[in-house]
């Protein structure tokens, strides 16, 4: 590759924004093996995890079956993705004070984690009176599209907390946000025993890569 193509030459005279998604990893990289260029490598990384949400849900262990990618590089790329969710989720904190705590801005706050992880993901969302966020807790990570969660367990974590809102929100690893028969069951469920606490469930949201279905929203609540 000529010099003033490279990634941390061009970096370097044009600016990192003018760089494509396949140079700035290929620059996280360094370089490549003895097959594949770091160039190669990146557009393999990209296409594999069908772009860059895929790809920062990789771990350390999925980076490294690459061929080209020790361990130390392995552990950049997933340092670089973990700062990335950080900075996203501080963001959304800044603006809890001040924001409408709703589907959208849920959804926004989640995408990060939840659009194309692996496995599915269950969390809680617990609000004040004044629809203030008082606790966050992931309660289950397991299988795809199996929503498995204890009833107790919720209502624990918000006695605990003096909850008086819930949102209740889950990623379909499939892409797929439609509801499945499981996730409207326990939707239901969920809304009549907190009704009969006193508790209210605001929504039901499943994130998916494209986009998110609000039970709300869509008037099943």
């Amino acid at each position: 590759m000529p010099l003033l193509e490279r990634p941390r030459e061009k970096a370097l005279r044009y600016g990192i924004a003018t760089l494509t998604n396949e140079e700035i990893i290929a620059l996280l990289l360094g370089s490549g093996g003895h097959q594949n260029s770091a160039i190669d490598i990146a557009k393999n990384l990209l296409m594999d995890s069908r772009g860059l949400y895929g790809l920062g849900n990789n771990d350390v262990k999925q980076f490294e079956k690459y061929k080209g990618i020790s361990s130390a590089k392995a552990l950049v790329l997933s340092a670089v993705f973990e700062i990335a969710k950080r900075y996203q989720e501080k963001q959304s904190e800044a603006n809890e004070t001040t924001s409408f705590v709703g589907h959208e801005f849920l959804f926004k706050k989640y995408l990060p984690r939840l659009a194309n992880a692996l496995e599915e993901t269950f969390v809680l969302v617990i609000l004040s009176k004044k629809r203030q966020i008082v606790h966050e807790i992931n309660l289950y990570k397991g299988g795809n599209n199996r929503l498995n969660i204890s009833f107790r367990e919720i209502f624990h974590r918000i006695l605990l907390n003096n909850g008086y809102y819930i949102y209740v929100i889950h990623n379909h690893p499939s892409g797929d946000i439609t509801p499945s028969k499981k996730d409207i069951v326990f939707t239901s469920e969920l809304s009549l025993r907190c009704e009969k606490v006193g508790v209210v469930l605001l929504d039901h949201i499943i994130i998916g890569e494209k986009g998110y279905y609000s039970f709300n929203k869509e008037k099943e609540l």
